[in-house]
């Protein structure tokens, strides 16, 4: 913790985000004593009891010793798998030679001589295992000898040890039994060694196959076992001392009178071996049957072994404890029920973990709760080393507060091993599992069996959540202990003092009064630990004790926070223990009418300081216990079952802390808070760390955890960032999803799945410092590359889509690069991310600042260039392009990114509901698409200027193509195409001749292709520009109304009368926000007039907002004006006059007489080759169409599907394939060289359909009227379509005249437009002769 803290002083974490991960130690400096608790002092100490003590000290080392190699047996592995067999038998034959033959035997040798060097130091390991053995085995035999010599008066502590020395010699015979590699190493080392080798070499082998396969057919199995049980046989009344110490290990279960896990195993482990050792042979008699012995509490064994079905023995290792009854010989198997054979179901309850875990929660929040007060009053009121009624129950809370933590871990920790040891005995069959499954898992298929198939999902969520509460309270309690540790050495000293010095004065007493033989052996027990004040002896103050001062409360005494050593302790509680107990002296009555030393209260005392004493040494040191209890390595060992499936190591998929992470993460989203106990679960790899490092002292272990830890947390934060990633894209989509398509969607599935709530992982996201195997890994900066890498990748997809498609898709692209914008804001919250538009433009390839050319505007205007304007059919009267029925100059995108990505990029919940929102804009390419564009995708891509320059110059270029064409039309073309005799014709017959006329130019193939095309390319440009240019004037003026609406009506506070503007404007703001209604002008002027310079400043701005909403700031009009630069620079102004070239021209002005001159202009007009005539000439054959199945539609159902932007499925017209492109580019070209006068003169659609018009309002004037032409001349089309047709272009042509119009009066008031016509080098009168067409 200490390291943490300095990384916080020097600001390398981030205070605000919370610590979710416990202490991680690695190497540390201890400030207590690990080891035993007899040291050598205590000869220095008077004791009752040095015989046990100098067998218990024996116990100890023995012990010690058991663990290292428990721990070294457990990790071995097999030498000998790993070499080769290499044999030369197979070449001795009969044909060698003697030298051959020789050769042959030495190479063999040399081989066997190689494996023995090899494998020597394994054999040597087994030498050294037998040997203890043997040398602990008779230790174990040295207290049966020694406790039957006691009998009943055997210390319990001498007990406890004898428990302890039976536990670590059965650990060592069960783990020696499974451990197949140690004979297989055994048994290749004994045929490299065969029969020629020395004789001490030859004893030593025999010796251990003895050890490790027995010689003895019942001694196969259970080796040491079977040898204590022969030996302890030979002990006279050894069955009252084994049945006086399962007593005791079934009071110790029953009291709880352990706190270590391991502890409360270690006595239920004994049990079943103490009964194998104390039964007798079958020939014995009923003498010999434990099971049958009146000692024995028969009915407390059996509801043990019923309560009690299996047990951890090391790590992976565990053992069902009625099976070891079968090695008893007077075992009857007909009572196995008895002992637990076939569990109860309330047995099998205390073995599942769903049970506890309510339970264990309420203890959680209640003790967290606790400690967080505890240590926030002592933090407040530090600690103060005085004897005072006030420090005694400030220390006696601190004491109480850190038990009742220990007892929590250890009932915890217990919960989860009972839990993983049912699993381990309890596999799941292979049948119920799925074969695909299995067969993956073909090394570990066993090991999966037990455990990744054997948790169903509510069971791993427990045990998350447990092992969560364990490492949150271990936690907790490590960062108190320098708090805490004061109080507990205080409370520790004082409780001794008060049993020495108070509680011990009435037996002395009464001892002194009754001159007891015992008072000095007590009188020198007590003055082992007492602590007197200032040093002053109280030799006789128990003769100054009366039964009327009843308990001595003592608080004179030094105010030490030293407790006592270790030694001291100990000797102490079994000197206690000695005078309650029931055989003791002091307890015997010295006739039936006397009464005893020791009275009832007094038993009290001596029993409930003895109990509390047996925690003391926890406490002094619980920071070790803490973490021994909270250790949970077995979680990660599997040795055993590597045993087992003959394997090198499992995949990472059977094993159990990836196990929990994976279900944490796959459940991410219905359980959003399991998440951030993610950092526990991986703690285990820090425990199965600091096991294999600083108990079994095995580096490759190590390796393999620190190889698999690695690739989990790879997986982990791969896992958790798509978790966090996606989570955080949902709530961004369902923020930016139209709340009406949300509702509806919602609606229509019956269900909530578009509302996504916040994350519940944000303290996970924020850690900087994850401690692992000894490195800190800054996870919040690996999870910030990693959202980086998934945005760029989103982006990209956008990109990718929008590029795969036409200009439509301008409106998906916004909308999915508002979802990331979105998302980014929100991940922002946790994460120090980039900026989202550099991203945005490193992805788009838009790096320089001044550079237009990104993906999206390439695409975009190529699109616009190369598709949407060839392509597509404008319509005016809806403002939208809808694509053609047929496809003039086809363009093909390429491949999109698939469908997948697609949908991951818009979340997977909410990718169908933008779909169905998208299919509304699709269709067509409209006003919505252009506001897009207008905006630049929110301003940050730059759009608008490269598409407005790259369209200008496709127009130009077209217009050059148009002229081109029009110039061969005008040669095809008759001059003069006046009719004579006009007036007295009928609609049908001029219909007729100008048909005849003309029909010359229905041939031309590139008429529709070229023509008509062109035309329509050019009008859907200058549609674009026009509705695009709407679109700014708009958004101008709306600026202009929002600046107006906050300078004058937003009413500002009173102040004082120097204002500052600035904070004007603030107040302005947060009133606006404050209240919707609005005061009075005058009110509002009267706030304004404080700031005249503000204001002055304001009222400029709106002036200049307002001007640039003008006319003067159109787009289309400065577009208009550089079409009509380029019209005058090409010299087409000059081609399509009106009056024909220049040299006519001058030649008509040369003319005097009005009436010559007017006639000059009139023959030029009808014989020129002027836009106007060819226009009204183009648009007489744009109407007609070339289908004969025309008249079986009804036109007004024609006009109403294209103004519906629906495409016409019975007849494809020019009006439906080429839309009003066409029209809208003639009538601009008309009012650019103000030509649409003449046009109306020369136009003969229009006066065929007035014609008819006349003709239906007076029939019998038409009917009356003579014919001009000849019957056989008189064609007869379909005039009533033509009529349709030409009613619909007129329509349009009409509304179209009215706009530009306007334009152009606005153009030639403006600066622009005078510009323009300054640099025409020609007479300004040619100009002005259009006043002859008013």
């Amino acid at each position: 913790m200490a390291t943490t803290e300095t990384l916080f002083q020097l600001n390398l974490l981030d205070k605000r985000a919370a610590l979710i991960q416990t202490d991680v130690l690695g190497i540390e400096t201890e400030t207590s004593t690990h080891g035993g608790r007899v040291e050598k002092g205590h000869q220095n100490y008077f004791c009752t009891f040095s015989e046990e003590i100098e067998l218990i000290k024996q116990a100890e080392a023995a012990i010690i010793a058991g663990e290292e190699i428990i721990s070294s047996l457990y990790a071995y592995r097999s030498v000998s798998q790993s070499i080769p067999e290499i044999s030369l038998s197979d070449y001795a034959t009969e044909e060698l030679t003697v030298d051959e033959k020789a050769e042959l035997a030495a190479k063999t040798a040399e081989i066997n001589q190689k494996l023995i060097e090899i494998l020597r130091p394994e054999i040597g390991k087994m030498v050294t295992l037998m040997g203890y053995v043997m040398n602990v085995i008779n230790l174990f035999n040295s207290f049966v000898v020694h406790g039957c010599k006691r009998k009943e008066s055997a210390p319990e502590l001498f007990k406890l040890y004898f428990l302890d020395i039976l536990d670590t010699l059965m650990k060592i015979d069960c783990i020696k039994d499974l451990k197949i590699s140690l004979k297989k190493d055994f048994e290749r080392y004994k045929r490299a060694l065969g029969t020629n080798a020395a004789m001490e070499m030859i004893e030593e082998t025999n010796q251990l196959q003895q050890f490790l396969d027995g010689s003895d057919p019942k001694k196969q199995k259970r080796y040491i076992l079977m040898t204590i049980r022969d030996e302890t046989k030979r002990v006279l009344d050894h069955e009252s001392f084994l049945i006086g110490c399962i007593d005791l290990a079934l009071e110790q279960l029953q009291d709880e009178l352990y706190l270590l896990p391991e502890e409360k195993f270690k006595f239920a482990r004994v049990v079943p071996f103490l009964l194998v050792i104390a039964d007798g042979d079958v020939d014995s008699g009923k003498q010999g049957n434990i099971f049958k012995n009146g000692k024995l509490k028969a009915k407390e064994v059996q509801r043990f072994f019923q309560t009690n079905i299996v047990c951890p023995l090391h790590m992976d290792i565990n053992l069902t404890l009625e099976p070891i009854l079968h090695l008893a010989a007077n075992y009857s198997l007909s009572k196995r029920d008895r002992y637990g054979a076939t569990p109860s179901r309330e047995a099998c309850d205390m073995y599942d973990v769903e049970l506890f875990w309510e339970p264990i929660r309420s203890s959680y929040a209640d003790f967290m709760a606790r400690i967080a007060s505890a240590l926030h009053k002592y933090r407040k009121y530090p600690f103060e080393k005085t004897v005072d009624d006030v420090s005694i129950e400030v220390s006696f809370d601190a004491y109480h507060l850190v038990m009742q933590g220990l007892r929590y871990l250890s009932s915890w920790s217990t919960i989860l091993r009972q839990l993983l040891a049912w699993k381990f005995t309890h596999p799941r069959e292979a049948s119920s599992i799925p074969v695909e499954e299995l067969e993956v898992l073909v090394d570990g298929s066993e090991y999966a069996q037990a455990l990744r198939f054997n948790f169903n999902e509510d069971e791993t969520r427990y045990v998350v959540d447990i092992l969560f509460m364990i490492k949150s309270v271990a936690r907790e309690m490590l960062q108190a202990q320098a708090v805490l540790a004061d109080y507990l050495r205080f409370h520790i000293h004082h409780a001794v003092q008060q049993m020495i010095q108070g509680d011990l004065l009435p037996l002395l007493h009464r001892l002194d009064k009754r001159n007891k033989p015992i008072l000095p052996t007590l009188i020198n027990i007590r003055s082992m630990a007492v602590d007197w004040l200032n040093g002053v002896e109280k030799t006789f103050d128990y003769r100054e004790y009366t039964r009327k001062q009843g308990r001595v409360l003592i608080k004179e005494h030094p105010a030490r926070v030293v407790p006592p050593s270790s030694s001291q302790l100990f000797v102490l509680r079994m000197e206690i223990a000695s005078l309650f107990d029931a055989g003791s002296e002091v307890r015997s009555a010295a006739s039936v009418f006397s009464k005893t030393d020791l009275e009832g209260p007094d038993v009290e005392l001596f029993e409930s300081f003895y109990h509390a004493s047996f925690f003391y040494p926890y406490i002094l040191d619980y920071p070790r216990y803490v973490r021994e209890i909270t250790d949970f390595s077995c979680l990660w060992m599997r040795e055993h079952f590597l045993e087992m499936g003959r394997s090198v190591q499992f995949p990472i998929d059977v094993s159990m802390p990836w196990v929990l992470t994976s279900c944490l993460l796959a459940n991410a989203k219905a359980n959003p808070l399991l998440i951030e106990k993610a950092l526990y679960v991986l703690d285990i790899y820090n425990d199965a760390a600091a096991h294999v490092l600083h108990r079994m002292n095995e580096q490759y272990l190590y390796d393999e955890i620190e190889a698999e830890a690695n690739l989990v947390v790879d997986q982990f934060v791969f896992l958790l960032g798509d978790e966090v990633y996606d989570h955080f894209k949902a709530i961004a989509a369902s923020m930016v999803l139209d709340q009406g398509v949300r509702a509806k969607m919602e609606e229509l599935k019956g269900t909530m799945h578009l509302r996504v709530t916040h994350p519940a992982f944000g303290t996970l996201l924020q850690q900087q410092s994850v401690q692992l195997l000894g490195r800190s890994v800054n996870l919040s900066y690996i999870l910030t590359q990693s959202m980086m890498q998934k945005l760029h990748r989103d982006i990209d997809v956008a990109i990718e889509r929008f590029e795969a498609g036409d200009a439509r898709g301008i409106v998906d692209l916004h909308q999915l690069l508002k979802i990331l914008r979105t998302q980014h804001a929100l991940l922002s919250e946790y994460f120090r991310l980039d900026d989202f538009d550099q991203a945005l433009h490193e992805v788009d390839e838009s790096f320089s600042p001044t550079g237009f050319k990104g993906r999206i505007s390439l695409h975009l205007g190529s699109s616009i260039a190369t598709d949407l304007l060839p392509n597509f059919a404008y319509n005016v009267f809806t403002e939208r392009f809808i694509p053609s029925p047929v496809a003039v100059r086809p363009k093909e995108y390429k491949k999109g990114p698939k469908q997948s990505a697609v949908q991951a990029a818009y979340g997977a919940e909410f990718f169908k509901a933008f779909d169905v929102a998208a299919k509304m804009h699709r269709g067509f390419f409209g006003r919505l698409h252009l506001e897009t564009m207008a905006a630049g995708l929110d301003a940050k891509v730059v759009i608008l200027p490269m598409i407005v320059d790259q369209l200008l110059k496709f127009v130009c270029d077209k217009l050059i193509d148009i002229s081109e064409y029009l110039e061969a039309l005008a040669a095809a073309i008759e001059l003069d195409m006046r009719v004579p005799g006009h007036a007295r014709m009928t609609s049908q017959e001029f219909f007729g001749y100008f048909q005849r006329k003309l029909l010359p130019l229905l041939g031309f193939d590139d008429l529709k292709p070229e023509v008509f095309q062109n035309f329509r390319e050019v009008g859907n440009a200058l549609a674009l520009f026009k509705d695009l240019s709407a679109l700014l004037q708009l958004k101008d003026w709306r600026d202009a109304g929002v600046l107006a609406g906050v300078t004058t009506l937003f009413p500002m506070a009173q102040r004082e009368a120097q204002i500052n503007p600035a904070k004007v404007i603030v107040d302005i703001v947060a009133q606006s926000r404050a209240r919707e209604d609005t005061d009075s002008c005058a009110h509002s002027l009267a706030a304004l007039d404080k700031v005249p310079v503000l204001i002055e400043r304001q009222l400029e701005i709106m002036a200049q907002t307002f001007q640039n909403a003008d006319d003067g700031g159109s787009v289309f009009r400065w577009v208009l004006g550089r079409l009509e630069e380029h019209l005058y620079q090409q010299n087409l102004t000059l081609e399509w006059s009106l009056f024909g070239q220049l040299d006519q021209q001058r030649k008509v002005q040369a003319l005097q007489n009005p009436v010559d001159k007017y006639r000059a202009q009139m023959q030029n007009v009808y014989q020129t080759k002027s836009f106007a005539r060819i226009w009204s000439q183009l648009v007489f054959l744009f109407c007609l169409d070339d289908e004969e199945d025309e008249e079986d539609l009804d036109p007004d159902e024609l006009n109403d599907r294209f103004a519906d932007d629906l495409e016409p499925t019975v007849v494809l017209t020019n009006a439906g394939e080429f839309g009003h492109g066409f029209v809208l580019a003639g009538t601009v070209l008309l009012h650019i060289l103000k030509q649409k006068p003449a046009y109306d003169l020369l136009d003969v659609t229009t006066r065929v359909c007035r014609l008819m018009e006349y003709e239906q309002l007076h029939p019998d004037l038409a009917a009356v009227r003579p014919s001009q032409q000849p019957a056989s001349a008189q064609p007869s089309p379909n005039l009533s379509l033509y009529s349709q047709q030409q009613s619909r272009f007129y329509s349009t042509s009409r509304k179209l005249h009215d706009v530009y119009r306007l334009v152009l009066q606005t153009m030639e008031n403006s600066h622009e437009g005078k510009a323009s016509y300054a640099r025409s080098s020609i007479d300004r009168t040619t100009y002005k002769s259009t006043d002859l067409f008013a």
